[in-house]
């Protein structure tokens, strides 16, 4: 799996070009390495959420640390894209393609040792942030 991570500013920006669901996993494991991997860096007094959001119009990923109301976000984020996904998301698939990207998460937040060190709820949308599903 590759990703060709950049950075901007304080969001660490990722391209997936992978499509199939197995490389999607492998991705979404990715993202949340990158990002737990900063987490001494983002955590601050107000944050409770792990939030990993993810944007089915731009096939984006977003991961950052944000407090109770889900407003104040910290200032550093990890974003990825994936690219070859828009190409094969359409209204009828679209469902099965967020909830692979949801349980993948859910999966390998288990695992992840940077992760687990902190005391931060994990939480997913696609939606609204009010809306979140506990992972």
């Amino acid at each position: 799996m590759t990703i060709n991570w950049q950075q901007k500013d304080n969001i660490i920006i990722g391209s997936c070009p992978e499509k199939t669901e197995y490389p999607v996993n492998d991705a979404v494991a990715t993202c949340i390495e990158q990002a737990a991997s900063i987490l001494d860096k983002t955590i601050q007094d107000e944050s409770q959420f792990f939030l990993l959001e993810w944007n089915k119009t731009k096939c984006e990923l977003s991961i950052v640390v944000t407090d109770t109301s889900k407003t104040k976000d910290s200032e550093f984020a990890v974003k990825c894209h994936f690219d070859e996904l828009e190409k094969i998301i359409t209204s009828e698939n679209e469902i099965e393609w967020i909830e692979n990207v949801q349980v993948a998460a859910s999966n390998y937040l288990t695992t992840c040792p940077n992760f687990l060190k902190f005391s931060l709820i994990a939480v997913f949308t696609h939606e609204d942030r009010n809306y979140c599903r506990l992972l």
